[in-house]
């Protein structure tokens, strides 16, 4: 016995097919006991009474569990994230610049014989008629640098360690007619910063040493230390201090001379003839050599920074990889660090590459980037500066249109190169003999919002028809149509095709089972969503062909614009606050269904 019929029992997967084309999910993931499963008869025809489903977020849709780079953010925001690997701190060094002693000479400052002024030269102290002074260069030196440091530009001031001790002496006739000297005035190179002076009652006033009523029984001692050299100094009248720069060397030139003024006006007359004696004061200094601990000046250091990180990209969900994916994005995001205690700011540029399977996908220039002295650079490298980027509070924003271009094919590996060198346009202090560290550091944050050519696909079938269709025979013009009004709240167009496969998974020869599917799902634009009819069709073209039929894979492409309808870009995709709704789902069988029951 031969009857026509609609069988229940493989319609409830066809029904579920409505909302796989519509929806793109898995058909375990709804409820279909609400779903009215009455069969009307007549016409020719067999239909499923119209049924709707609930809300379909993309929390339902989209399987990100097993994801490394994809994940959801504390407000349902879809984002890409990939952080680097970590890297070794750089470090940036300058080598101590040391003056050391070349020439060092030592000479007497003599007084003229005094005038008595027709004192007569009789044993007593006597005051003269006028001071009898005395001014001139008690000691001279010269020191150098020959390989200083080829990273000085320019010096304004250098931080020594250098002590000293300056011996003043005077001679016997000295010491025998003149036991004080009215004043005495001891005075070094204006670039020579001298603190810590150890030495009799005296008065300072930068580079000089003023003495009242000094003895001269014994030696003036003054102790104390060069703290710093001045290379700005405007007095070289007692010396120079160069930075020289002569055929790619690099030298430093400390060139000077003690001077001692001295005076007295009181003399202690033995009646022994002046005109023979030797009134002079002479030196000792003991300075060995100049060691720079730091230096203000312009600088240009080394800075081995060829290397900000590598970005291993693993665990990409599968609607990021399927064929035909363009992973073109509003605005990804490189936020770099660079955390550094070196006192001199620094640029960096550097390359971004993509690898995929070993080959280069993509390779970007990022442009010259500040990196801030002491302290730790925050730096957005970005498609796009936008509110939300602005609101980051980033040290800088570096703006690289293409940078989405670098992820249009989701690479294995991102590494970033870099070029680094000090601004030596700057006047810092910067510690020499000391190690510098700069520590890079990376990641990807790209929200998944879409920009004009972007296309992400999601598959899905429905499985195993073949064991429902086996004992039915249908007619040549036997066909499958399901209908539905899908309401989109997903900002993307979403275009539904489909094929039909048998049961090792192969797509069914040409001529045997069509599947066709009309209308493309309108997006939403973040104002509101709007109803799109769809329409998915099977159709038998060879007699028999439908018991080949085991699966109906479904293949979703969400994309920013399709044919006569604006792009719809920037719109973060939200795992909760987007979603599909699929309303009136209608399924029929038409044609001739017949089953045999015996």
């Amino acid at each position: 016995m031969r009857f026509y019929l609609f069988d229940a029992k493989w319609l409830a997967p066809l029904m579920v097919s409505g909302v796989v084309a519509v929806a793109g999910c898995t058909d375990d993931k709804y409820d279909l006991d609400e779903v009215d499963m009455t069969v009307g008869i007549g016409n020719g025809e067999l239909t499923l009474p119209g049924s709707s489903t609930t809300n379909i977020t993309l929390d339902d849709i989209l399987d990100i569990d097993d994801s490394e780079c994809v994940v959801t953010d504390e407000n349902g925001d879809y984002v890409f994230r990939q952080a680097g690997a970590d890297v070794e701190p750089v470090k940036v060094r300058i080598e101590q610049i040391v003056i050391t002693e070349n020439t060092s000479q030592s000479f007497d400052v003599v007084f003229d014989t005094p005038d008595l002024g027709g004192i007569p030269n009789v044993p007593g102290r006597v005051t003269l008629p006028a001071e009898t002074r005395t001014n001139g260069k008690v000691h001279v030196f010269d020191y150098s640098d020959d390989n200083a440091p080829e990273e000085l530009v320019s010096l304004k001031g250098a931080t020594v360690t250098e002590d000293f001790e300056l011996r003043v002496k005077f001679s016997q006739d000295l010491k025998k007619f003149v036991p004080q000297l009215t004043e005495l005035t001891v005075r070094f190179p204006a670039y020579m910063v001298v603190t810590g002076i150890q030495a009799p009652a005296h008065t300072q006033s930068g580079a000089e040493l003023s003495f009242k009523n000094v003895g001269t029984a014994g030696d003036l001692v003054i102790k104390g230390s060069v703290a710093r050299l001045d290379f700005t100094a405007d007095d070289t009248s007692l010396g120079k201090l160069e930075l020289k720069k002569n055929n790619g060397k690099t030298s430093i030139d400390l060139s000077g001379s003690v001077m001692v003024s001295a005076a007295f006006r009181e003399m202690v007359l033995d009646g022994s003839p002046l005109g023979n004696a030797r009134f002079s004061v002479s030196s000792d200094v003991a300075m060995s050599r100049f060691v720079v601990t730091s230096a203000e000046g312009q600088f240009d250091p080394t800075i081995d920074l060829t290397d900000l990180g590598d970005a291993d990209i693993t665990g990409v969900p599968s609607f990021l990889e399927e064929d035909g994916v363009v992973i073109d994005l509003y605005n990804p995001q490189i936020l770099l660090t660079l955390d550094g205690d070196m006192d001199v700011d620094g640029k960096v540029r550097g390359t971004l590459t993509a690898y995929k399977d070993g080959a280069v996908l993509k390779m970007l220039n990022v442009p010259e980037m500040a990196i801030n002295a002491n302290s730790k650079t925050r730096i957005c490298i970005c498609r796009v500066s936008d509110a939300d980027v602005l609101a980051g509070g980033y040290d800088q924003v570096v703006v690289v249109p293409g940078l989405s271009d670098l992820i249009k094919t989701i690479p294995d590996k991102v590494t970033f190169s870099a070029v680094a060198k000090a601004d030596k346009d700057k006047v810092v202090e910067f510690k020499l003999g000391h190690d510098y560290m700069i520590k890079p550091s990376y990641a990807i944050e790209a929200p998944l919002a879409f920009a004009d050519d972007a296309c992400i696909v999601y598959t899905d079938s429905i499985d195993e028809l073949s064991s429902d269709l086996e004992d039915i025979d249908l007619g040549n013009d036997a066909r499958l149509e399901i209908t539905a009004d899908v309401e989109n709240h997903v900002p993307a167009y979403l275009e539904v095709t489909a094929v039909a496969l048998d049961v090792a998974g192969r797509e069914l020869a040409p001529g045997k089972v069509k599947v066709d599917v009309e209308g493309v799902i309108a997006a939403y634009n973040g104002n509101r969503s709007v109803s799109t009819p769809l329409k998915i069709t099977a159709k038998q073209q060879t007699k028999g062909a439908l018991k080949e039929l085991d699966k109906i894979k479904f293949t979703i492409k969400a994309v920013a614009k399709t044919a006569g309808a604006p792009a719809v870009t920037g719109q973060t995709l939200n795992a909760t606050k987007h979603y599909i709704k699929a309303d009136n789902i209608s399924v029929k069988l038409k044609g001739k269904v017949t089953v045999d029951l015996n």
